[in-house]
């Protein structure tokens, strides 16, 4: 079935169509208005090297450049998933992302935090900041760099109010309608099919000679009247 053969069908099979639409327009408007809108924030930390890597009196944010490898090691320990995990305990419903920020090549990490309380989004987003600093010196520790020697991290821009996302609503949504208006079509064109066969069927009906065409009758000719009259002969003469 082509798709002048559908739109044959759903103008046919109006009484599918119209109904199938009005139910998949109510239940997708009840998918959106009882979605879940998840919150989002958002900290950028910047990494600043050691106070006594900078001459006296000179601005800091021009030896950044070189940081670019401890923010990826950054990256990895505070993304890792045994910290997200103990996050995510406290906060089931919160998602929580670490990366380095695409937008610039300098030393910046992006944490982004959702979930569906913009109160709970705030939260997390704090006490991954803060676990951020205390990864962050545990690292150098560990690698007995005294203090004075240390690279520091400085937040950058933290969200003070959550951004409502509603990508996860329309996709759901729009999922929905599809799928209803889609079975409606469906629907409106196995019957119109079904019913094209059956006119079908009743149109050629039983098998017999075509309109027009003569058929050969066995004609019986009567015999002469003497012939049935006369005796059958016996013998020679």
């Amino acid at each position: 079935m082509n798709v002048v053969d559908t739109l044959r069908a759903m103008v046919h099979r109006w009484y599918i169509v119209v109904p199938g639409l009005i139910v998949a327009g109510v239940l997708s408007a009840l998918v959106f208005s009882h979605g879940t809108v998840q919150y989002e924030r958002s900290a950028s930390i910047l990494l600043l090297p050691a106070k006594t890597s900078i001459p006296k009196n000179d601005n800091p944010f021009l030896y950044i450049s070189g940081l670019g490898q401890t923010a990826d090691v950054l990256v990895r320990a505070v993304g890792a998933q045994a910290v997200t995990d103990e996050v995510q305990d406290q906060h089931p419903d919160a998602q929580v992302t670490v990366a380095r920020d695409p937008a610039t090549p300098g030393p910046i990490l992006v944490i982004s935090v959702k979930s569906p309380v913009d109160a709970e989004a705030g939260t997390v987003l704090a006490d991954m900041v803060g676990r951020s600093h205390a990864i962050l010196a545990r690292l150098q520790d560990d690698e007995s760099i005294a203090t004075p020697y240390q690279i520091t991290a400085s937040p950058v821009a933290v969200d003070t109010k959550g951004t409502p996302s509603q990508k996860t609503r329309m996709i759901t949504t729009a999922g929905v309608g599809i799928v209803l208006v889609g079975a409606t079509v469906l629907a409106a064109a196995l019957v119109e099919a079904l019913a094209g066969r059956r006119r079908s069927a009743r149109t050629r009906g039983p098998k017999g000679p075509k309109t027009g065409q003569a058929v050969a009758l066995p004609i019986s000719i009567p015999a002469p009247a003497h012939a049935r009259s006369a005796p059958p002969r016996v013998g020679g003469r």
